[in-house]
């Protein structure tokens, strides 16, 4: 990506997530959703990373003016913003990148692929119908799929569901497909007489 690439990236993003802050900040609060973000992104690059070295690292970044901030601060932030802010944003992400940026293919065409997990969740997933996957398990289960462009390595889309139908996931990925894409699953995802031509 160029600089002048990551500059209009940069603007974009701070762009939204200033529109964001509009609809969930309702005071003028220590955290907003672009620090917030900085925040995910910082413990997702390395998931020993506690809240605390976070928020000290992204403290490091924007200098003693914002030394304010705590780990609590970030947790308290982050649970009041709604998941589906994440997800505007990531879209966001892909569509500049598919926009942007030069794809990288294979015969002339874009390869994906789709995949999934099982993930156990807190108990208080249950009061949003999340299930035991046994009668004798402790805990809920969700799935996690994930559309992922394998030349490009980025994800396209992302779901997490209460259900386990493959499938079905599966089918809610392809309307991020154009025609020509090719897209490689396991058996579990068996497309087969699927609506959409791909």
């Amino acid at each position: 990506m160029k600089i002048q690439q990551i500059r209009q990236f940069s603007k974009g993003f701070s762009h939204l997530c200033s529109r964001l802050d509009t609809k969930w900040v309702v005071r003028a609060r220590k955290l907003k959703t672009l620090e917030i973000i900085r925040l995910l992104l910082l413990q997702v690059e390395n998931s020993s990373r506690s809240a605390t070295m976070a928020v000290a690292q992204l403290i490091h970044i924007l200098g003693s003016a914002r030394s304010q901030i705590s780990a609590s601060a970030f947790s308290q932030a982050r649970s009041r913003m709604h998941w589906s802010y994440i997800r505007e944003l990531f879209h966001y992400a892909v569509t500049f990148h598919q926009t942007h940026i030069p794809q990288d293919l294979w015969k002339g065409r874009r390869v994906f692929a789709i995949d999934g997990t099982r993930l156990t969740v807190p108990n208080g997933f249950i009061k949003k119908k999340y299930i035991r996957p046994a009668k004798n398990a402790h805990y809920p289960q969700a799935m996690v799929t994930v559309l992922y462009q394998l030349k490009a390595g980025i994800p396209h889309d992302a779901q997490f569901c209460r259900h386990f139908d493959e499938r079905r996931a599966a089918l809610h990925h392809l309307k991020y497909l154009c025609a020509g894409d090719v897209v490689v699953v396991d058996r579990g995802f068996f497309l087969q007489n699927s609506s959409k031509p791909v």
